[in-house]
């Protein structure tokens, strides 16, 4: 039987795969060695900890000054905004507009939520337009707010938020964006947003840990009689113990890599130096991938540099879950496709890889395809 050969994994965890998924990603060293200390909550280290990390994330946001920082335990940011910032009246909607999963979570959130809301669902394999956003805006006058995801983990596809923010801030309406995973890459410019919201994720473009993620809202917001159906999802409540140092459940291991986490990005040189090292990851892996016969769901311009999707493979013999093992035991993780897309297979290049990383991957799937008896990898027609 024919040795295969293992790539090692990421520094200090060579018995782990990389992860070429949505999220979460490879951390460096630093990040996951920052997790081994205990924290109490009463601990003024922990406090001055999460003052730093949310005043960064401010910085990274290009929030105004009337925005504040709110770290939310778990995944619950974005429900936590949509419960303070979607109108609970008939008379106001929230416009969820969107291309994958997210903006249809967004969508049952609030339906939970009891909050009324309209969905404008476009391609999972385009960008939404600011033209359509616009249409419906003219159209529908009850729309109060609007809610977008700019990232979409079900293609890759990226929609650039400023056209969308202008066109949302002409018609005088408020803005709400969830950057998800791409929060850290892609760059962000509250200030010129209109009354606006973001949430994000720590565990995907700023190469965290899962256990935290943020919003930032306008400060007035909090003083707002809002109708929050749980303690959990109180921004008010959260920012009011986050500034004051009383006891607020947050994670200490997860604040701890949230923090080193930060430190690494200032020295890679930002958000945009960031981006530029997911674009090299990219073109590497769009290249390796057309050169085993592989057709890309969408172009890599249309896709953006966080993530990209390719058609399965026609062949009879290919079987997701078994490639996706074989690919494992070369030392990778992937995902599989979205639901609603044809056949296919997600890899990312977010997390602390680099062109050799990405390379290596190329050849594990050239590997598994052989492992599996795969001749070719062309897309059935």
């Amino acid at each position: 039987m024919a040795r295969i050969e293992t790539f090692r994994g990421p520094p200090g965890a060579e018995d782990r795969p990389w992860l070429m998924t949505p999220g979460p990603v490879s951390t460096a060293r630093a990040v996951r060695l920052a997790q081994l200390a205990d924290w109490d909550a009463a601990d003024p280290d922990l406090r001055r900890m999460g003052d730093g990390v949310r005043a960064e994330l401010l910085r990274l946001a290009g929030a105004a000054a009337e925005h504040v920082c709110i770290l939310v335990p778990g995944a619950l940011a974005v429900e936590a905004a949509l419960a303070l910032m979607a109108s609970a009246s008939k008379r106001s909607k929230t416009l969820v507009i969107g291309n994958g999963g997210a903006a249809e979570d967004a969508a049952a959130l609030l339906e939970r939520l009891g909050r009324p809301f309209l969905m404008l669902r476009v391609s999972a394999l385009q960008p939404v337009t600011a033209a359509e956003v616009d249409g419906l805006l003219a159209i529908d006058k009850s729309i109060g707010q609007v809610w977008l995801a700019p990232f979409s983990a079900d293609a890759g596809v990226v929609t650039p938020v400023e056209p969308v923010a202008q066109v949302v801030k002409g018609r005088g309406r408020t803005l709400l964006v969830d950057a998800g995973v791409g929060f850290g890459a892609l760059g962000m410019s509250m200030a010129d947003w209109p009354a606006a919201a973001l949430t994000g994720r720590v565990d995907g473009a700023l190469e965290s840990v899962t256990g935290l993620g943020f919003a930032i809202v306008p400060r007035r917001l909090l003083g707002l009689e809002a109708r929050i159906p749980a303690r959990a999802l109180d921004l008010a409540a959260m920012a009011a113990a986050q500034e004051t140092g009383r006891q607020c459940d947050l994670p200490g291991p997860a604040l701890a890599a949230l923090q080193a986490a930060l430190a690494a990005l200032r020295e890679e040189g930002g958000p945009a130096a960031r981006l530029a090292r997911y674009r090299r990851n990219s073109d590497v892996l769009n290249h390796g991938m057309r050169a085993l016969g592989f057709a890309a769901l969408t172009p890599p311009d249309v896709t953006g540099p966080l993530l990209q999707g390719f058609h399965a493979p026609g062949d009879a013999a290919f079987d997701f879950t078994r490639f996706a093992a074989e690919l494992r035991r070369r030392g990778f993780a992937a995902a599989a496709g979205a639901a609603g897309l044809p056949p296919s297979f997600r890899l990312a290049v977010m997390g602390q890889m680099d062109a050799g990383v990405i390379t290596a991957a190329v050849n594990a799937v050239a590997e598994s395809l052989f492992a599996l008896g795969v001749d070719q990898a062309t897309p059935a027609a």
